[in-house]
């Protein structure tokens, strides 16, 4: 998994220099139009001091009329963690995370290309801890445990020019959540994907 964060990395490097080279500031009359993603689909790649991990994100925002640099709309993301950590008085060697977890962003448009966005979303998910200590039926996972919780991201974007095009972005996230073994945590996004 961590090689597949490198790889989005490398991507967003080697695409960043030629999509702010294309972009032109933002300007506020009636012959310019924002040429900017309200929706898009994306894959990532994220990484912390305790999960490894990747998913994918739907968005779509709507212009706010008074204010065109600035909308907003409903997120969903849709995450496979790994989290490893021996903890022996927990007879768990880490756990198997699966998380939904919609909720609402806003965007700022920096110019006709690139724009930064903040994501609030409520958790639901599954962990399926790994034990030390195999169960009698000789199985090493636990049964599955509901999650619940609470994520924040602040994220940056790019966007080829054109009606629709390809996205990469960088973001960090903060999260919280009910589980004793993996109850907070801060880490890395990387994007790749297509908007419009």
């Amino acid at each position: 998994m961590r090689i597949q964060v490198l790889i989005f990395s490398l991507s967003f490097v080697l695409f960043l220099p030629q999509l702010i080279a294309q972009n032109d500031a933002y300007v506020s009359d009636d012959k310019r139009t924002i040429n900017l993603s309200h929706s898009s689909v994306m894959v990532f790649g994220e990484l912390s001091p305790k999960i490894a991990g990747g998913g994918i994100k739907f968005c779509s925002s709507n212009e706010i009329e008074k204010s065109p640099q600035f909308s907003v709309g409903p997120s969903v993301f849709v995450e496979r963690l790994v989290f490893q950590k021996y903890m022996e008085e927990k007879n768990i060697t880490g756990a198997r995370i699966t998380l939904l977890s919609p909720g609402v962003n806003a965007k700022y448009h920096l110019n006709n290309s690139c724009y930064v966005q903040v994501d609030l979303t409520l958790i639901a998910g599954i962990e399926t801890r790994i034990r030390i200590i195999p169960r009698p039926s000789g199985r090493m996972d636990d049964d599955p445990r509901a999650l619940s919780g609470l994520q924040l991201e602040q994220s940056f974007f790019c966007k080829t020019q054109g009606k629709k095009g390809v996205l990469v972005g960088v973001g960090i996230f903060e999260r919280i959540m009910d589980s004793d073994v993996y109850h907070s945590d801060f880490g890395a996004k990387v994007y790749i994907g297509f908007g419009r």
